[in-house]
C-alpha cells in the first residue's frame, strides 16, 4: 500500500512540475504580447483598423459602425468586443442574422496577438494563423450571411 502511495505522489508531483513549467513559457509569450496590444490600443490602432475594415462589414450584410467591434476583437479579447459591441450598437437596430454574423466573426478571429505568439511558439508561422483565423472568421461570416439571406432566416429584428 505504501508503494501505491508513494507512486502517487511522484506522479501529482511530475504533473505538478510539468503545469508550472508550461504556465511559465505561456507567462513569458502573453505578459509582452499582452503589453504590445495594449500600446496598440492606446496609440489607436484599434479605432483606425475598424475604419479599414468598413468594406468587408458591408460584405458580410453588417453595418459599418460594427468594423469596430471586430478589430477590438481581433486585437484584444471578446470581454472587450463585446463592451465595446454595447457601446457601438446602443441604438441600432441589428436583426438576428447581424448578430449571429458579428458573433461568429469575433469567436473565429479574436486575440490575435496572443493567439499568434503562442502558435508561433508551438511552430506555426504568423501567417498560417492569420490566414486560418482571420481568413476562416472573415468566409464563416459571409457564409452564415449567404445562407440566412438566401432562405431569409433570423431577418427580424
Amino acid at each position: 500500500m505504501q508503494i501505491k502511495i508513494h507512486h502517487l505522489w511522484a506522479w501529482v508531483t511530475h504533473l505538478l512540475q510539468d503545469a508550472l513549467r508550461v504556465y511559465l513559457k505561456l507567462l513569458k509569450i502573453l505578459i509582452p504580447a499582452l503589453l504590445i496590444v495594449k500600446a496598440l490600443e492606446l496609440l489607436g490602432v484599434i479605432g483606425w483598423l475598424g475604419k479599414v475594415l468598413v468594406p468587408l462589414m458591408s460584405i458580410l450584410g453588417l453595418p459599418e459602425q460594427l468594423g469596430v467591434v471586430w478589430s477590438a476583437a481581433l486585437f484584444t479579447n471578446l470581454y472587450t468586443a463585446i463592451a465595446v459591441f454595447l457601446q457601438v450598437a446602443g441604438d441600432m437596430h441589428l436583426s438576428a442574422e447581424q448578430v449571429t454574423v458579428l458573433g461568429a466573426l469575433m469567436l473565429v478571429g479574436y486575440s490575435i496577438p496572443v493567439e499568434g505568439a503562442v502558435a508561433k511558439r508551438a511552430g506555426v508561422p504568423w501567417w498560417a494563423t492569420l490566414v486560418l483565423r482571420v481568413g476562416g472568421a472573415l468566409l464563416l461570416a459571409w457564409l452564415l450571411h449567404c445562407f440566412y439571406s438566401y432562405f431569409g432566416l433570423l431577418q427580424r429584428q
